[in-house]
């Protein structure tokens, strides 16, 4: 469904904040710029992917590899924006590259996604819910 004009758009911090206090694992990524302003926003990830040491675990399990994120991080997409995969990869992920880096902290993953299929899309004062 398609929602259209300023009085129906949504403000997404308070809804991710909603979903997050429900345990839904809310992603939230905006790009805010005068007139072309676009929010997604993705809500309970179906596959958690996390590099730790090296190694690559999916759902918590291990999985393989660091670099066999790359393998899940094309997949179950489609031309629009909503499925989509959320994370991040930090600097020392470029180790696994052979680029010189720091150790990687314990306490932070050197690489991060969850996959998204429900969400909400806005772009300007038009919004759309996924599926």
């Amino acid at each position: 469904m398609t929602f259209t004009g300023p009085e129906i758009a949504l403000n997404l911090v308070p809804l991710y904040q909603a979903l997050r206090e429900q345990g839904l694992g809310p992603f939230l990524a905006e790009s805010l710029r005068p007139g072309r302003s676009l929010s997604l926003l993705g809500f309970a990830p179906q596959i958690w992917l996390e590099v730790r040491g090296g190694v690559l675990y999916r759902n918590g399990k291990r999985w393989g590899e660091a670099l066999e994120i790359f393998n899940f991080l094309g997949t179950g997409l489609s031309r629009r924006l909503i499925p989509f995969w959320g994370g991040f990869f930090s600097y020392e992920f470029a180790r696994h590259f052979g680029l010189p880096t720091r150790a990687p902290a314990s306490e932070i993953p050197e690489a991060a996604f969850a996959y998204y299929s429900h969400g909400w899309l806005q772009r300007g004062d038009c919004q759309t819910k996924h599926p």
